[in-house]
């Protein structure tokens, strides 16, 4: 209704992804919402996390200086995290993905760091304290099943991907 409504188009975003992976109308809509409204952090952290699961990395690393005023600098070292991960740097990776962002779409990025290191036992505990976590409250479980997937484990990715459609 508004075509100058940030939110607008991240919702239009993920009605194109969540309707048959549209990936290149959902990709367009993201960056149309950051760039609808640069000040606010929801809409540039939607299109980082579009351009993450997409692996869109050289996007990222060119789009991450333009956001450093409306983004924390957690924010910007966990996606420069990503950045590195994808570019064969994964012990940079691990070192900037903190435990604090376990729990989204970047808790994968962190287990998948510590696998290319060879450090599966790391990689494990960290799916299990995200578990842990759960029960204690409210945690994203797309976040967990992502983080199975990257373990190799399709059971219990889709145990928390039901999960994850429980929570909307």
């Amino acid at each position: 209704v508004d075509p100058r409504s940030w939110v607008a188009h991240i919702t239009l975003s993920w009605a194109w992804f969540l309707s048959g992976g549209r990936q290149d109308s959902g990709l367009a809509e993201a960056r149309q919402g950051w760039e609808t409204d640069t000040l606010s952090a929801v809409a540039p952290w939607n299109y980082l996390m579009t351009l993450s699961v997409l692996r869109q990395t050289d996007s990222i690393a060119a789009v991450l200086p333009r956001m450093e005023n409306v983004l924390s600098p957690e924010d910007l070292r966990a996606y420069d995290g990503v950045v590195r991960l994808e570019r064969g740097d994964p012990a940079a990776a691990a070192e900037r993905l903190p435990w604090s962002y376990y729990g989204g779409v970047l808790a994968a990025e962190y287990v998948r760091a510590q696998l290319a290191l060879g450090r599966r036992d790391v990689a494990r505990a960290a799916v299990d304290s995200m578990v842990t976590a759960s029960r204690r409250g409210y945690y994203n479980a797309l976040g967990v099943a992502r983080a199975y997937a990257a373990l190799g484990d399709a059971d219990e990715a889709f145990v928390w991907l039901d999960r994850a459609w429980e929570q909307r």
